[in-house]
Parts: structure tokens; sequence; C-alpha cells
């Protein structure tokens, strides 16, 4: 059977590379691709997590790409109920790449 956690080493999976290293620390687990600033142009596509994260990334004055904002005569009490303000445009959630 052909996945794509074949092969992996153990420290690449929860079990074998967090919970029974007994390690607090994320430095043999993760390490730091690219720096992300706050005058960077960001775009969130996806599901729960993409929303979570364009939140939070707002809340520290990120730059969100927004394609497609909301009408101005929208109440923002109206926004995600018509799928404003979630994502960079209102192309709902995103299950897979594929």
């Amino acid at each position: 059977m052909v996945h794509p956690y074949l092969g992996l080493p153990p420290e690449c999976f929860w079990r074998t590379g967090v919970a029974q290293n007994g390690s607090t620390s994320i430095e043999s687990i993760y390490q730091k691709r690219f720096t992300i600033e706050p005058e960077d142009q960001i775009l969130t596509a996806g599901r729960c997590f993409a929303e979570h994260i364009a939140r939070e990334l707002k809340s520290h004055s990120f730059q969100l790409l927004d394609l497609e904002p909301p009408p101005i005569e929208l109440p923002c009490n109206l926004h995600q109920l018509y799928g404003y303000s979630l994502y960079s445009a209102r192309y709902g959630n995103i299950y897979t790449a594929k």
C-alpha cells in the first residue's frame, strides 16, 4: 500500500515524535522555513484552520487579501452567513486540493 507517510522517520509522527519523546521543546519537530512580515500580503483558503488562522492574523495586524469584500450595505453580523470575511474570496470550504 502506498501512502504519503510511507518511509517517514519516527519523529514525523505524533506518538513517536512528540508523545513518547516526552519533550516539551519543538526544535526537533519544527524548522522555520520563512518569515511572514506584517506588511506581507496573505491569502487564505481551506476549512476551519484557514478561517481561524485568518482571524488570528488579522487580530495581529497582518495584511490578509480580501478579493471579494462584502457589499457596503451588508451589516457585519451577516458577513459570515453569506460567506464574506472568512477567506480571501467566497469560495467556501475547500476539503481537498484535488
